[in-house]
Formats: structure tokens, C-alpha cells, sequence
């Protein structure tokens, strides 16, 4: 290596210094200065890597997952899906994702259930004015019998066929009228003495199907208001689903068991009891809603009806099991004295 340097005692103006060191010496230097930081900047790259790795399959894995949850309930399938394990703003994302899921596929069963509903409201109408009309001539040809054979033996029993009739006339009108105001209105209602009417109507079905029927009421009068056919539909409901059940029984002695008290908080309580098996483990969910019955021969519909009149009149209804009976209890107000 060569080095100019300046004049002075020890060196003439003009001349050079050299520096002379061996070859592989130099080398060396060199691998020893640069081959330290080429390893740390390997070193630091590959660790760079693997942190953006660990970092793509943390954050970005979970949202590709979002996204093909989120196409397929896009395309109609709402079928819950496993929340991710770190609680994390993903979670937050997939559990607000979930609740999507889950008020879209409630969304989808009340739309398909109010088509339901709404055809057969069209279908039922044809229906009901037809039947509307068979009832009408049957009640006159009992009329036009009760007329002519006054003294006959089966005048109670013609007098029970008389009342079915003249309470399904009423059912067809108010179904044909639906939507209509209705004359009348709400108005006082005497319980005690409406389930009574509506146990005289049922009381040939249990004697037929041997069924022992049972009526338990309160000595002071319970007064509600409200409309008094939605009521009798509620017990009528109510009472036909014990009969019903009570035949699938398998106690020794079928009985359906009615009772109507003031409870505690100044409330009507009635209660249908029946020896029956009791709802299926696959109905308890939906059992107050439309269509929800696995009878071949049942519509589903009257525990839906007993609910819906129950809360149109401020109150509740609910069911359990006690005694190897099942209960159905509705609770209504009373009339203000």
C-alpha cells in the first residue's frame, strides 16, 4: 500500500510511505469485519420471516375462516360454526358473525312460517264457507227433529249435537269474518260458568272414550274482561289437547282434570290436567308455536291459539309435569271490584 506523505526531517518532499502486510492477513480482516453482520442480517431476516408466518396464520387463517363462514350463510346455510379460542377482536368478529347466523336462520323460519300461515288462511276460507254451509243444514235438520219428536229419549244428547253445531257455525263465521270488527267486543266474562259450557260440549267424548272428567272451581266468582269466544277457544284448546292425551295414556283410569282458582296475586289460575304421557322431548321448544306437532292427524295449531289469546288478554300460560299428570296453567286478571 502505497500512502503519500508531506516533507519533513525524516522523509523527502514528494515521496511515499508503503505499508506492506500479507495477502491472506488482509483477507482475514475482511471475513472477520464482514462476515459477523452478514450473519446477523441472515439471522434477523429469517426471524423476520417466521414472526410474519406466525403472524399470517394467527390473523390471517381466522379471517379467510370468517370469510367462508360468511359465503355460506351468504348462500342460505345457517348453520352454526366453532368460535375461534383467543379472545381477541377476531373472536369479537366471529361471535357478532354467529348472532348474524343465528337471528337470519329465526328470520327465515317466521318468513316460512307466516306463508304457512297465510296459505292456509286462503286455503281454509274456501273450505270453511262450504262447511259453513253443511253445518247450517245439519242444525236444521236437528231443529226440524227436536219439532216433530219432542218426547224423544235422545233429546239431551241432541241438544249437545245442537250446541256443537251452533259453536261451529260461529267458529266458520268468525274465520270467514276474520279481520272484520267483530260486534260486540269485550266485556265482562264469567269463568267459572264459560268452562263450564265448554265442559258440557267435551263431556260425550270423554264418556265415549272413557275418559273420567273432573271440574274443581272456586266458590267466589271470577270475572275477567275480555272476549268471550277467544276465551272459550282457549279452554276449548286446552281441554280437547287433555282429552287427546289422556287416550294415549297409559294409567289404568284415563282422567282429565279441570280447575279454576284465585290465586295469591288476585289473578284467575286455570288448570287442565291430563293422565297423558305429556309433550315429546322434540316439542318442548316449540310447543306453544304454529304447526308444532307430531300427530299425523293434528294441525298444531290450538296450543299456539291458547297462547296467543292468553297474551291478547294480559296473561301467560305455561305447562309442567306433577303427579304423573301433565298441567297446563293460564293466568288472567281480574276484573277490578
Amino acid at each position: 500500500c502505497r500512502v503519500p506523505v508531506a516533507a519533513s526531517r525524516f522523509a523527502v518532499e514528494g515521496g511515499s510511505l508503503v505499508v506492506l502486510s500479507r495477502e491472506d492477513q488482509a483477507r482475514e480482516a475482511v471475513r472477520q469485519a464482514v462476515l459477523p453482520a452478514a450473519l446477523v442480517g441472515l439471522l434477523s431476516a429469517g426471524a423476520a420471516i417466521l414472526v410474519a408466518t406466525i403472524l399470517a396464520r394467527r390473523f390471517v387463517r381466522p379471517i379467510q375462516r370468517l370469510g367462508e363462514e360468511t359465503a355460506r350463510v351468504a348462500s342460505g346455510v345457517f348453520l352454526p360454526f366453532p368460535l375461534p379460542s383467543r379472545n381477541d377482536e377476531i373472536r369479537d368478529l366471529a361471535v357478532s358473525i354467529h348472532r348474524m347466523t343465528e337471528k337470519l336462520s329465526q328470520y327465515e323460519a317466521d318468513v316460512r312460517r307466516n306463508e304457512r300461515l297465510r296459505t292456509l288462511g286462503q286455503l281454509g276460507a274456501g273450505i270453511a264457507h262450504q262447511l259453513r254451509n253443511f253445518a247450517t243444514g245439519a242444525r236444521m235438520a236437528i231443529e226440524l227433529h227436536q219439532r216433530e219428536c219432542p218426547q224423544s229419549a235422545d233429546g239431551e244428547s241432541i241438544g249437545v249435537a245442537l250446541r256443537q253445531l251452533r259453536l261451529m257455525e260461529s267458529y266458520l263465521h268468525r274465520f270467514l269474518n276474520l279481520g272484520r270488527a267483530e260486534p260486540g267486543g269485550r266485556g265482562r266474562v264469567d269463568l267459572a260458568m264459560l268452562v263450564g259450557e265448554v265442559l258440557e260440549l267435551v263431556r260425550p267424548a270423554c264418556d265415549h272414550a272413557k275418559i273420567e272428567l273432573r271440574f274443581e272451581r272456586s266458590a267466589e266468582p271470577l270475572v275477567v274482561w275480555g272476549e268471550r269466544q277467544s276465551l272459550g277457544d282457549l279452554v276449548m284448546n286446552l281441554v280437547l289437547n287433555g282429552l287427546e292425551a289422556a287416550r294415549r295414556g297409559n294409567g289404568a283410569i284415563p282422567r282429565l282434570e279441570v280447575a279454576l282458582e284465585r290465586s295469591e296475586q288476585g289473578k284467575a289460575v286455570l288448570r287442565v290436567m291430563d293422565t297423558g304421557p305429556g309433550p315429546d322431548a322434540v316439542d318442548l321448544e316449540r310447543l306453544f308455536e304454529p304447526f308444532a306437532t307430531t300427530k299425523p292427524e293434528g294441525a298444531g295449531l290450538g296450543l299456539y291459539v291458547a297462547r296467543q289469546v292468553a297474551e291478547a288478554h294480559r296473561g301467560a300460560i305455561g305447562w309442567d309435569r306433577r303427579d304423573a299428570m301433565t298441567r297446563f296453567t293460564v293466568e288472567l286478571p281480574l276484573m277490578e271490584s
